[in-house]
């Protein structure tokens, strides 16, 4: 496996599953998407596979596994058809039926895209779909601009962050439960007193409002593809942390002591860094923005 998710894991574009992907290719609803009349032959897919294998230069293409079965069971592909003379791509997904409404393909969407963006360094990734196809447009972005589904970014001061990318109406109802080891994945926390809770875990594709985490010592903690809002962190400690993708809104953290071992697409607005000590032990691999914050005396 080469990249994972919360459910959802990228791994290599195979010949030991040829077989696999012609069957979900004959599948009715994907050869609509494919725009498709008539079926493919085995022995012709086998083949194209040979020359899809010789064309790594100018596609991403992954085999998209549910990382929630042991073992990780494979469900589908994507692919980036890359135009590298305008460093753009073509973005195409197809899940097996059986695999379809675990927002399964939306997390393969995402990662599939962070690759596209953050390592193969293109410039736009763009979906060509069939109007009756919503389910593809759905999973591939949170936004639909006419007939173009777009990848949200904030730019600010001329830098870009990719926005944390979920579907709110998705999310499960969680509680503020910090203390000890926590797994927060796919779930909207609403309010909450956690003060000086003491725990490690992760906070992924995630909404977290509202919480009281003053005096709490979170460490070690991952917090990607997430949105914190309104959380209070007053002299909390997160001393081992790792921030891609995410977003702080409102939050107040004044005497936050931040240790950052990763970080790439964050995005601060609002918040109150007063007498704060943020240290980057590592030079941030995307932008890092702090917009219309408050660092009085901090370090």
């Amino acid at each position: 496996m080469w990249i994972r998710g919360a459910k959802a894991g990228l791994g290599p574009f195979t010949e030991d599953l040829v077989d696999q992907y012609w069957q979900w290719e004959q599948d009715p609803g994907v050869l609509v998407g494919y725009g498709r009349q008539t079926p493919d032959s085995l022995n012709n897919r086998r083949e194209g596979f040979q020359h899809q294998a010789r064309g790594t230069d100018h596609q991403l293409r992954f085999t998209v596994y549910d990382i929630t079965t042991e073992p990780s069971t494979p469900v589908g592909t994507t692919a980036v058809l890359i135009d590298h003379h305008v460093r753009t791509g073509e973005f195409v997904i197809q899940l097996g039926p059986d695999h379809r409404g675990k927002r399964l393909g939306t997390e393969a969407t995402r990662l599939t895209l962070d690759y596209a963006f953050h390592i193969t360094a293109l410039r736009c990734v763009y979906l060509s779909v069939l109007s009756p196809n919503k389910s593809a447009i759905t999973a591939c972005c949170q936004r639909v601009s006419g007939t173009v589904a777009v990848m949200e970014f904030r730019e600010y001061a001329g830098r870009k962050v990719l926005e944390p990318s979920y579907d709110v109406d998705d999310l499960s109802v969680g509680s503020a439960a910090f203390k000890g080891e926590f797994n927060v994945r796919g779930e909207h926390i609403e309010g909450g007193g956690q003060t000086g809770a003491v725990g490690e875990g992760v906070i992924v594709e995630s909404l977290v409002s509202a919480v009281d985490l003053a005096g709490a010592t979170l460490a070690p903690l991952e917090i990607t593809n997430a949105s914190l809002v309104g959380v209070t962190l007053t002299n909390a400690r997160l001393t081992n942390a790792s921030v891609r993708r995410s977003e702080f809104l409102r939050c107040r953290a004044t005497g936050l002591l931040l240790t950052l071992t990763d970080s790439a697409d964050a995005y601060a607005e609002g918040c109150t860094f007063d007498y704060a000590s943020l240290d980057f032990l590592n030079s941030p691999k995307k932008p890092v923005i702090f917009r219309e914050c408050t660092f009085v005396e901090s370090v």
